[in-house]
């Protein structure tokens, strides 16, 4: 009885209807498919790349184009029903998928899809665009409509934004009955509202980086350029007496009392800078006054050589904290 039982239900789940992909071509056959337009751009993000947008039109409906009979319209959307493909004679460079997400009827209207090539397309004849249906999912031949591209003289960037704001209005008025469309017209020039953006960068993904001025928030790329970093200017400080009497003197000194040339300048330098603060604190009565005297005169035999820089910066920080304590600890102690 087990066996009878596990035998029918084996046979009933065979038997059970599939939920296989079966749409059939727009009623119209490939009159309701159309590639009114091809265009291609150059020199977008990278010298030398190529964008080629196409639009096409694809309706399924017996009424008017605007709005398609809702029975008519095929359970699958645009970008699983329909792919499209790029040709150069046989070979194929590439293939997309409408992007139908924000536009009514699943898609199946107005709109456009792009190819991009980083490197460029170098061939100016025999390319061919395919709008054609996904053969895995039409019950018949899929419908398929083709256009010869010949690539002369592609446009630019500013070519690029005006075509986009042209096709936002036009799609604005076949998609939306409201008044929010795809654009924002109350600034100028006019940027892609939300559902503008959506849709064009989901029809042509690297729409942000080619025309950064249809977008209200734009990014960028930082142009990085490592520094490259050397001793000329130390070396120039270190051979500012170069040649001089007094470097004669001073390098002959050093081999006298054998000390590096160096540690005697510096020596010099701070018996000089230390008279100087001693005068000027005798002069004015204020020590701080005096100290400020004394880095000063470091820093400018530093800068003729005669000190390394690291000895005047130790000596300022070490002046800043010496006037803090004057400033605020000894009076509030006093």
């Amino acid at each position: 009885m087990t066996r009878i039982v596990l035998g029918l239900a084996v046979l009933f789940i065979v038997l059970l209807p599939g939920n296989a992909l079966a749409i059939d071509p727009p009623p119209a056959g490939n009159g309701a498919l159309k590639m009114p337009e091809i265009r291609s751009y150059e020199n977008l993000d990278v010298a030398g790349d190529l964008l080629i947008i196409v639009e096409y039109e694809l309706l399924y409906g017996s009424t008017t184009r605007s709005d398609p009979s809702p029975g008519l319209i095929p359970e699958e959307g645009i970008n699983e029903a329909y792919f499209g493909r790029l040709f150069d004679g046989v070979t194929e460079l590439d293939s997309v998928q409408p992007y139908g997400k924000i536009i009514p009827n699943r898609g199946y209207s107005r709109g456009i899809f792009s190819f991009y090539d980083v490197d460029g397309i170098t061939v100016e004849t025999g390319l061919k665009v395919i709008l054609q249906g996904n053969p895995s999912i039409f019950t018949g031949d899929p419908p398929s409509r083709s256009a010869s591209l010949t690539i002369t003289s592609p446009k630019n960037r500013e070519n690029l934004a005006a075509l986009i704001r042209s096709l936002a209005s036009s799609f604005s008025g076949k998609w939306y009955s409201d008044e929010e469309g795809m654009l924002y017209e109350e600034v100028s020039p006019r940027r892609l509202n939300s559902p503008g953006e959506t849709y064009f960068l989901g029809a042509i993904p690297g729409l942000r980086d080619y025309t950064s001025e249809l977008f209200i928030a734009t990014m960028v790329r930082p142009d990085f350029e490592e520094e490259v970093f050397d001793t000329s200017y130390i070396d120039e400080l270190r051979n500012y007496w170069e040649d001089t009497s007094f470097d004669n003197a001073l390098v002959a000194l050093a081999a006298y009392v054998n000390i590096p040339k160096i540690v005697l300048s510096t020596a010099i330098l701070l018996g000089i800078a230390t008279a100087i603060a001693f005068y000027v604190i005798k002069a004015v009565k204020r020590t701080e006054i005096g100290m400020f005297a004394g880095i000063f005169v470091i820093a400018v035999g530093s800068l003729m050589g005669l000190t390394p820089w690291q000895l005047v910066a130790i000596l300022a920080m070490t002046g800043v904290l010496a006037l803090g304590y004057m400033w605020f600890y000894s009076r509030s102690a006093s």
